[in-house]
């Protein structure tokens, strides 16, 4: 090909492309194929403000690279053009040599061009020339990514379907206060990553600050082959359209997952969404963090009442406002979102969305534990009772008096309800804890030690930070049976093995003082708790063994409901045997089998027959 033919045909495309943008692809196409060659090589030179200077601006590329980008581009754009390329080429394929070759003006400027698309940050790097093949790098296919091909064309630059799969919906701007949004916007484009529980308003506050937001789920991308290449397009589009590109890397485990590795070289990502934790060592260096703030109790109750009053069915928004704060103190942007999901009044479908949105994995370390009992069925002594009312009372009023009177300053442990439930066995510590859950409408979770408790270093440390951070973020209370083998006290160092134990304890420790919850501690031996953790028991209920009289009670409540039940002398009952409720239960379920195999009633000798048996069952005859 002479000079004059090759200048003239790259001149040709190059405003092809530009003219493609306003006139329409297909007159411009004609335009170009009925032009005839010109004698010169003194076209006028490429317009500023035309698709082809836009994504040279968006890239930072030269003249030269501008060139070799729309010779690359054009054959994708139009067939009549691809044809062109045919008939001057030799070889099967477009390769990158043959571009070079083309978009040269004299010897040697081929390799000149070859060396400019390889220059860092350059065609190649950014992704503008994609090359397939093996071999040398000038026998490669060249081709031009179908969104730099769109924007060239002057056309809407829209992701490809495995990308759109990806992307999160968009948020409503919702910024935080002063101090916190500027944090967000640092100088020098650092790369800032959000920390912080879901539900916390941190892309509603990015989208307060940075304006259009392209946000990737990275944990729907982890296991795809093909995730690298999507980034990569990713990259692309939001450095075209001027947005910026945040990956919530929520959900997302494996520490080595591709969207991580892809972080170590990428350019456009500036914000990342996450939990602390999730933040390899390396990306912490690189990055600025910034902490959500934690919303108050008392803003996310305004908040849950200012979004709930557009319910004009409800009448008073006061109480259900009041229990949703306590229970998922969220930040403004995650309450209006939640209550714009739900069907105005439809309770249930509420706690549904917030399931949804606020999820957690709690259940992998602790079982949920139900009961359909209520404080109509339990019987303690008048001590333990108000014990326990006054633990239900502080856990509603607490937002009233530690922050609403500022009581708050003379607790130096946090806000956190930390409770100690001590007595025997069998004598309903698990029971009332669960009736107490019902009663401030709260999962309770029993915490199993097995999966917490690790024989490797530092790992019951993490297996206790994820616990809490698991409970935090479901609003559940936390039962820990057998709290003694867990905050057992701390003892003189001879070895490894008390050193890391001690270590655990200190750990829990410090933890269960930044716990905004309500955990709740069951032992059978109150002297083998720690003191420092006695100390930061805001209550202690004793659950004694019962006496004559409450056991008599505890028969009573035992034989309601549907069983077929006869005149029962329960004082005799009580009297006879000193069960504690979980006995007197096994003994009722005892009596209701020999019942139904009997085909009659319960009645008094039927249980005094279940009660014997009992005994015999515990050794106690």
């Amino acid at each position: 090909m002479n000079p004059t033919t090759r200048t003239w045909l790259k001149r040709r495309i190059s405003a092809w492309l530009d003219r493609a943008a306003h006139d329409g692809p297909f007159t411009a196409i004609r335009a170009f194929l009925d032009a005839p060659a010109p004698a010169r090589a003194d076209t006028a030179p490429v317009p500023d403000d035309g698709p082809l200077a836009h994504v040279g601006r968006c890239f930072d590329l030269g003249p030269d690279e501008r060139g070799l980008l729309v010779l690359a581009a054009a054959p994708a754009l139009s067939v009549q053009i691809h044809d062109v390329y045919t008939a001057l080429r030799t070889g099967d394929a477009i390769t990158l040599g043959f571009l070079c070759d083309l978009a040269g003006d004299g010897p040697g400027q081929g390799d000149r061009c070859l060396r400019l698309a390889r220059r860092p940050g350059g065609l190649i790097e950014s992704g503008l020339l994609a090359l397939r093949g093996s071999g040398p790098i000038g026998g490669r296919r060249a081709e031009v990514p179908p969104e730099i091909a769109a924007a060239l064309a002057g056309e809407a630059v829209l992701p490809s379907p495995g990308l759109a799969a990806a992307l999160r919906a968009p948020v409503e701007p919702c910024p935080w206060d002063d101090a916190a949004q500027v944090a967000l916007t640092p100088p020098g484009g650092q790369m800032v990553a959000v920390t912080g529980d879901p539900g916390a308003g941190r892309l509603a506050a990015l989208a307060a600050a940075h304006g259009g937001l392209m946000v990737i789920d990275a944990a729907l991308l982890g296991a795809r082959d093909d995730a690298t290449a999507l980034l990569d397009e990713a990259e692309r589009i939001v450095r075209l359209n001027g947005a910026h590109l945040v990956l919530d890397l929520d959900g997302l485990e494996a520490p080595d997952a591709t969207p991580l590795r892809w972080l170590a070289r990428t350019r456009a990502v500036t914000l990342l969404v996450s939990t602390a934790e999730q933040l390899p060592p390396w990306l912490r260096r690189r990055v600025r963090t910034v902490q959500a703030p934690r919303t108050t109790i008392g803003e996310a109750v305004g908040g849950w009442r200012a979004a709930l009053s557009r319910w004009r069915d409800v009448a008073d928004v006061g109480p259900l406002s009041e229990s949703l704060g306590q229970r998922f103190p969220l930040g403004r942007a995650a309450i209006v979102e939640t209550v714009a999901q739900t069907p105005p009044g439809d309770i249930p479908a509420l706690h549904a969305a917030l399931r949804r949105y606020v999820p957690h994995n709690l259940s992998t370390l602790a079982d949920r534990y139900e009961t359909a009992l209520g404080w109509d069925d339990v019987v303690l002594d008048d001590a333990a009772r108000a014990g326990l009312r006054e633990i239900e009372l502080h856990a509603r009023r607490r937002r009233q008096v530690l922050e609403g009177w500022g009581l708050q300053r003379l607790l130096p442990y946090g806000r956190g309800l930390a409770c100690l439930f001590s007595g025997p066995p069998g004598t309903g510590k698990t029971m009332v804890a669960g009736v107490l859950a019902n009663s401030l409408e709260r999962e309770l979770y029993r915490v199993d030690i097995s999966r917490v408790v690790s024989k490797w270093l530092g790992e019951t440390e993490k297996g206790l930070a994820r616990l809490f951070d698991e409970a935090e973020r479901a609003g559940a209370m936390l039962f820990f049976d057998e709290a003694d083998s867990l905050f057992a006290r701390r003892t003189e160092v001879r070895g490894s093995n008390d050193r890391h134990a001690n270590m655990a304890v200190n750990f829990l420790l410090q933890r269960m003082e930044a716990f905004d919850g309500i955990s709740i501690l069951a032992t059978n031996i109150e002297s083998g708790i720690d003191e420092a953790f006695r100390r930061r028991l805001r209550f202690t209920v004793r659950f004694d063994e019962p006496g004559a009289t409450q056991r008599a009670a505890l028969w009573g409540k035992m034989l309601r409901g549907g069983l077929p039940v006869a005149e029962v002398d329960t004082a005799k009952l009580g009297r006879k045997f000193r069960f504690t409720g979980a006995l007197i239960k096994n003994a009722v379920v005892r009596a209701a089998f020999r019942a139904a195999d009997r085909g009659c009633e319960i009645d008094t000798k039927l249980l005094l027959e279940a009660g014997q048996a009992e005994l015999h069952a515990q050794g106690r005859l």
